[in-house]
């Protein structure tokens, strides 16, 4: 996470500098935001996700696992002087597969992820810096092998809602077109509730990093 986190602040830092030398005076560096943040917005992004979750009930088995996939995503914003406040909405279908240990046992697929964050952020210009925050949803099959000398496989879906959170920058290209990158953490500590064994917690994370672009209106 940290190695992420200083990404995301170093590329906040080269493209602030660089764009502050041909857009403001010496006197100007402190000036107000003088592009637009406001509006609605939609994109897409590419996001690299990393996975893991413990069992209570099975304390030796821990999954983890990794992937790529596309995320679409909508919001609105709303500035005021340099702050910009906002909510926004991101769907993604990861599709990624857990490596379960002890292996043989039973697998993983992630299939759906989703969450709504509120935002707030500082710029600068066409910079702008920001936190985000909410309520994040997963879904997940999960395919148990019995073990017998027959052996037989059930599959269930566990799904869940966990806290959100991360951080992210973004740079307007054109009033229209934006870029940017963004890290989230989503944090569930009781997946799968109701579909488990009696007593099963399983504690689900999810890392990701996402590059956007997006289209405002």
């Amino acid at each position: 996470m940290r190695r992420l986190t200083s990404g995301i602040f170093l590329f906040g830092a080269l493209t602030s500098s660089a764009f502050a030398t041909d857009d403001l005076q010496p006197n100007d560096a402190l000036a107000a935001s003088t592009y637009d943040w406001s509006g609605i917005y939609a994109g897409l992004g590419l996001t690299a996700s990393r996975f893991s979750d413990t069992d209570t009930l099975f304390p030796g088995f821990e999954s983890s696992g990794d992937g790529a996939n596309a995320t679409a995503f909508a919001g609105i914003n709303f500035q005021l002087d340099s702050w910009v406040f906002g909510v926004e909405a991101d769907y993604s279908r990861p599709n990624a597969d857990f490596d379960v240990l002890p292996a043989g046992y039973q697998s993983v697929e992630i299939t759906e992820m989703a969450s709504v964050r509120a935002r707030i952020g500082f710029a600068v210009d066409k910079v702008m810096l920001y936190g985000t925050a909410g309520l994040g949803y997963a879904q997940a099959d999960v395919t148990a092998f019995t073990g017998l000398a027959a052996p037989v496989t059930v599959t269930t879906e566990l799904d869940g809602f966990g806290a959100v959170y991360g951080l992210g920058i973004d740079y307007a290209i054109t009033n229209n077109v934006v870029i940017g990158l963004q890290y989230q953490h989503q944090d569930y500590n009781d997946f799968g509730k109701g579909n488990t064994l009696p007593g099963q917690v399983i504690d689900a994370k999810f890392d990701s990093i996402t590059a956007r672009v997006i289209f405002k209106f």
